[in-house]
């Protein structure tokens, strides 16, 4: 019986997805939930077999950081959108939940920005 070698992920963007959704503590069901999108979309966006389209970038903006958010949003101007304009204007929605555990992330995260390890 052979095995699946795991795969890296797929570039910037793919590493961007996957770093969210590790950094948010979900697994890729559980980030695929909270979104509405089937669990086989992320793990394709994650390894590069797929790319996103600029509705699902923008939703998957509202969620990032740093440099993850540089990675969507180049993704947005290959796609002809203006990222910066879309992003601040237009974010889709995501779940109640999964945007307040971003949010707290991103608090905790601010918090302990003067802490040195």
């Amino acid at each position: 019986m052979g095995f699946r070698r795991q795969r890296r992920p797929g570039g910037d963007l793919g590493r961007a997805i996957r770093n969210i959704r590790r950094r948010l503590d979900l697994s890729q069901t559980e980030l695929a939930a909270n979104l509405g999108w089937e669990k086989a979309l992320i793990a394709k966006y994650e390894l590069g077999d797929r790319r996103p389209g600029a509705v699902r970038l923008i939703r998957l903006l509202r969620l990032a950081e740093g440099d993850e958010r540089g990675a969507i949003i180049k993704g947005l101007e290959e796609q002809g959108v203006l990222g910066s304009d879309l992003a601040i204007s237009g974010m889709a929605s995501v779940s109640p939940q999964l945007s307040q555990k971003a949010m707290a992330d991103s608090e905790v995260s601010s918090d302990m920005a003067g802490v040195k390890p």
